[in-house]
């Protein structure tokens, strides 16, 4: 994945990169300041993932592409995240170097030679710095799931999954370089990271909207004037933003808003008929951290709705197939049962959970690799 970032910065040397407030860097500005942190990975060497831990989420997109050229494996641990799920994530990575901003101290209570820290980076002097080699099938990072099934469990992807999934969003609404991702979920979800992805890897503007500081009530105001052509978000805050657009062509950048958490109702449906633009499209989204965009429902305006809410779809590609299985683990014979998910984007599996990692990929006789999601589903006519 470095490479193609490195593809598109030489494409896109003074093309704007990120942008959160007042804060921009081009592609030529990012990849210098990435490669500053890159260094600093590289020559304190090892072999653990770094824990990303900064407190604004742009510095922490620079110290996840810092990751990607240096070649290590990289997690995402916002300071602010609870208590509980920061000392899981620090007991799992025993080892690992936290890269964050200066006095992190206060925070994480780790031994000084645990940090690799560095100012709030600006562009100054170019490094050359050329990509460490990697393969598709290394893993790249570790997506910690929610914990509410019980435990949070750190999902390892692969360069493989994680290209799929940006390769199947890029194909499906024509993503490329004139496109404005807007980022509204943390850096440590997956949504977040792939709004990351999606951007850097088409050459692409990423832009951040914090939602826990900036609030809701402005959100119409900076997706129109940011001109975001591509929303990915929760239902709950599509539900708040549909309701608060008073004039459809406000957001009449926007090609595609993106939602999944929950069902998409009805009301929801109605509601974004009345708010968005002509061209804008509806995706009804599911997947999960172990098997992210398995299956897409895309609607536009003017099309009828069916039923109560909108189903999750169809398999994203030819490559992702499905089954429905009985709580034994066999076929089932009717049209419902646990949603079994086989696909390029499927995970490596659980961080240092060689037994859950067994259990929830199982391996068919015919060596395919299976993702149980837990989900009951069932199949419309």
């Amino acid at each position: 994945m470095a490479h193609r970032f490195f593809e598109m910065v030489s494409f896109n040397q003074d093309v704007p990169a990120l942008e959160s407030g007042d804060f921009t860097l081009s592609y030529a500005e990012l990849s210098e300041v990435a490669s500053r942190w890159a260094v600093e990975i590289i020559d304190r060497g090892g072999l653990s993932p770094i824990i990303v831990a900064c407190h604004s989420q742009e510095q922490a997109v620079i110290g996840m592409v810092g990751c990607m050229m240096a070649g290590r494996v990289w997690t995402i641990l916002d300071p602010k995240t609870p208590k509980v799920l920061r000392d899981q994530v620090l007991r799992d990575l025993p080892d690992s170097l936290v890269l964050t901003e200066p006095d992190p101290g206060q925070v994480f209570g780790l031994p000084p030679e645990r940090y690799l820290t560095c100012s709030k980076v600006s562009p100054s002097n170019p490094q050359a710095l050329q990509p460490v080699t990697t393969s598709r099938a290394d893993p790249i990072c570790i997506l910690y799931t929610s914990g509410s099934t019980g435990v949070a469990r750190g999902v390892l992807h692969s360069h493989a999954s994680l290209l799929e999934v940006v390769t199947k969003s890029t194909k499906h609404f024509d993503l490329g370089p004139s496109d404005r991702i807007a980022m509204l979920s943390p850096l440590g979800h997956v949504v977040g990271t792939v709004a990351v992805l999606l951007a850097l890897m088409n050459g692409g503007r990423l832009s951040i909207y914090e939602v826990k500081s900036e609030g809701l009530a402005g959100l119409p105001k900076w997706l129109s004037d940011r001109k975001i052509t591509y929303l990915h978000t929760i239902t709950t805050i599509f539900r708040r933003l549909a309701t608060a657009v008073g004039d459809p062509n406000t957001l009449s950048a926007l090609k595609v808003v993106a939602v999944g958490g929950e069902a998409v109702t009805a009301r929801d449906y109605e509601l974004f008929q009345k708010a968005f633009a002509a061209k804008t499209q509806l995706r009804n989204s599911y997947g999960a951290t172990e098997s992210i965009d398995s299956f897409q429902y895309v609607v536009g305006k003017g099309e009828p709705m069916l039923g109560m809410s909108l189903p999750i779809g169809y398999p994203c590609s030819d490559q992702d197939i499905y089954k429905l299985m009985t709580e034994g683990g066999e076929e089932a014979d009717s049209m419902s049962g646990e949603l079994w998910v086989s696909s390029n984007c499927l995970a490596l599996g659980y961080w240092m959970r060689p037994e859950d990692t067994a259990t929830r990929f199982p391996v068919d006789q015919e060596g395919r690799r299976w993702f149980r999601s837990g989900d009951l589903c069932r199949v419309d006519d």
